[in-house]
């Protein structure tokens, strides 16, 4: 499921991204039935909000936020995006970000089966230094957006 995952790690860009502006579009393109909760870098917990989606040394991360349903039950919705601080972390976030996906799947199969088809079409980046991943009905949107 995460071979792919490094296909997309050659794009590189130093431009920076305000990740709160950007979690607004990526969750306007998921278009939501369900409440979103918002968790971010900015949050005085952030660390350990971070580790729930990622065992990356948080020393390598510059910024993040995770984007959830509120109601897990029925609903696996996800969207994370970490920016490490340097491309050269950027494989290892990807790892992480699969890891999350294996355990948040492992879950689901005894939690809510119905669920299992988003979590196996998740779909991941990279973009310079920007990570993300989506678990989505249809990741499509969310993924241009994140572009």
């Amino acid at each position: 499921m995460c071979l792919p995952l490094f296909a997309a790690c050659g794009n590189q860009t130093e431009e920076t991204v305000s990740m709160y502006q950007l979690s607004r579009e990526m969750l306007t393109a998921l278009n939501a039935a369900e409440n979103m909760l918002y968790v971010s870098g900015s949050d005085a917990d952030a660390a350990d909000k971070f580790a729930y989606v990622s065992d990356l040394d948080y020393e390598l991360v510059d910024d993040f936020f995770l984007l959830y349903a509120e109601n897990g039950a029925g609903n696996a919705d996800e969207i994370a995006v970490i920016a490490v601080k340097s491309p050269r972390s950027a494989p290892a976030a990807e790892a992480s970000l699969c890891t999350h996906l294996s355990k948040r799947t492992a879950m689901y199969k005894s939690y809510d089966p119905t669920q299992l088809e988003k979590l196996n079409n998740a779909v991941y980046e990279t973009v310079g230094r920007y990570v993300t991943l989506v678990v989505a009905a249809d990741p499509a949107p969310v993924m241009e957006a994140f572009r």
